[in-house]
C-alpha cells in the first residue's frame, strides 16, 4: 500500500488528472470492454458513481442546448446512495428525516417495482398488469413533466422487505 500511496498522490476524476496506475488500468479496462466503449471515470463507490451520471446528464444535454432537460424520475423505496444528490434521488423517506432536500425541483419518485408493496389500487393486479401499471405511471408521470425536461429514470437497488 506504502508503494502504491507513493505512486498516486492525488487522484481527481475531473480536471483531466491521471496518475500512472490509474492509466494502466484504465487502458486495460478500455481494452477489454466491448465496442467502441473507450473511457473510464473511476470512482469510489455507488452514491460518487449516481452523483456523477447525474453531473454528467445535466452536462450533456447543456451541450446538446437542451439546458431544461434536468429532471430525474426515480422510484419509491429506491436506494441510490448516501451522498447528497443520491441520498435525494433515493426513494426511501425515513433515510431523508431532518435532512435538507437538494434538487427536489428536478428529482421526483414513482411507484416502485415491488409485488409485496404496491400502491392503493394496485394491490390486487396480476404481476403482467402491474409491469403495466408501472409502465402507465411513469410515461405520464414523463408526461407530466414534459419530455423535454426528463433527462433520465433512475433504477435504484430495491428495498429488501
Amino acid at each position: 500500500i506504502a508503494e502504491q500511496a507513493k505512486r498516486i498522490p492525488y487522484f481527481s476524476t475531473f480536471g483531466h488528472h491521471t496518475t500512472p496506475p490509474a492509466a494502466a488500468l484504465a487502458s486495460k479496462l478500455a481494452e477489454l470492454a466491448p465496442g467502441n466503449l473507450n473511457h473510464v471515470f473511476y470512482g469510489c463507490g455507488g452514491s460518487v458513481a449516481n452523483d456523477t451520471a447525474v453531473r454528467i446528464i445535466h452536462f450533456y444535454f447543456n451541450q446538446l442546448g437542451q439546458t431544461t432537460k434536468k429532471k430525474i424520475i426515480s422510484r419509491i423505496d429506491g436506494y441510490h446512495g448516501s451522498t447528497y444528490i443520491a441520498a435525494n434521488l433515493t426513494g426511501i423517506q425515513a433515510t431523508k428525516n431532518c435532512f435538507d432536500a437538494v434538487g427536489s425541483d428536478w428529482i421526483s419518485h414513482v411507484s416502485a417495482a415491488d409485488m409485496y408493496r404496491r400502491p392503493v389500487g394496485a394491490e390486487s393486479l396480476s404481476e403482467a398488469d402491474y409491469c403495466d401499471f408501472l409502465c402507465n405511471e411513469l410515461e405520464n408521470h414523463i408526461l407530466q413533466l414534459g419530455a423535454d425536461n426528463v433527462a433520465a429514470s433512475a433504477r435504484g437497488a430495491r428495498r429488501r422487505p
